[in-house]
């Protein structure tokens, strides 16, 4: 895409007549005063942004948004995010009942963007960005920018960007978002009986492994709320983190047909 055709795009999603009034609305919005404080150049966010929303357009959406299936969808999305089998597929088929666009876009060098939710003429988008083709990051950005959704985007706010997770610290609606993430795909009444263990990752990742198997949950997804609620990330990665194809999908306790571990 030219900049002539990118800056066309920008001043077509957001109604801007002029030029200048796109840099300066690039400049004066609160959205990206966070990317400055993350180090990232908010004419890279914006670009991020702009292709993000162009390409989403194009998602199908086939049924009509009603707050009322937050819960059904949650746990629509929890099944199939365990599962891991065709995930973004079927992250999308359902997203589109709930008439919910969704879309991956990776990010342009320079930024660093995990998540991205707004409302489109009306529809629901979700756009999700460095997921690093691993389930835990599917599920974990998802279900976030999913709660922004149903519980903060209206007719005022119709944007919400997430760059990186530390934020979270210091902004309650994102920490609600993450919470809420955790706690659906691993529910607490079943995480207060998860095992005791040293604070040492081998280990950590050994006992919580084998307790996600026994309670039917997907390793890296429990492994990932860990990470999400510690800090702790330096679990040994292996196939089964990565989004599975039909080619490479078996059923628990066999393997894989390529169990890549890069």
């Amino acid at each position: 895409m030219s900049k002539v055709d990118a800056l066309a795009s920008f001043k077509m999603l957001y109604k801007l007549s002029k030029p200048e009034d796109v840099f300066n609305w690039i400049v004066d919005s609160k959205l990206f005063n966070k990317a400055l404080h993350y180090n990232q150049k908010p004419r890279l966010v914006a670009t991020w942004i702009v292709l993000a929303k162009k390409f989403a357009k194009d998602r199908p959406v086939t049924g009509t948004f009603n707050k009322q299936s937050f819960e059904i969808v949650t746990q629509q999305l929890v099944n199939v995010l365990h599962e891991n089998y065709e995930a973004m597929t079927k992250v999308e088929g359902i997203l589109a009942n709930a008439g919910i666009r969704f879309n991956y876009w990776s990010s342009v060098p320079g930024t660093s963007i995990e998540g991205f939710s707004s409302i489109e003429d009306g529809i629901p988008t979700i756009i999700l960005g460095d997921m690093r083709d691993r389930i835990d990051d599917l599920a974990f950005f998802l279900l976030h920018e999913l709660w922004f959704i149903y519980n903060i985007l209206d007719d005022k706010q119709q944007m919400h960007i997430r760059l990186r997770r530390d934020e979270i610290e210091n902004d309650a609606a994102e920490k609600k978002a993450e919470e809420y993430a955790s706690t659906s795909l691993v529910p607490n009444d079943k995480w207060k009986l998860a095992p005791s263990v040293f604070m040492s990752a081998s280990a950590i990742q050994d006992k919580y492994s084998k307790w996600a198997e026994e309670n039917g949950l997907n390793k890296w997804i429990v492994l990932g709320r860990i990470k999400h609620e510690t800090g702790m990330c330096v679990f040994k990665t292996d196939g089964l983190r990565r989004l599975r194809t039909p080619e490479e999908y078996v059923y628990r306790g066999t393997k894989i047909k390529d169990m890549r571990t890069k």
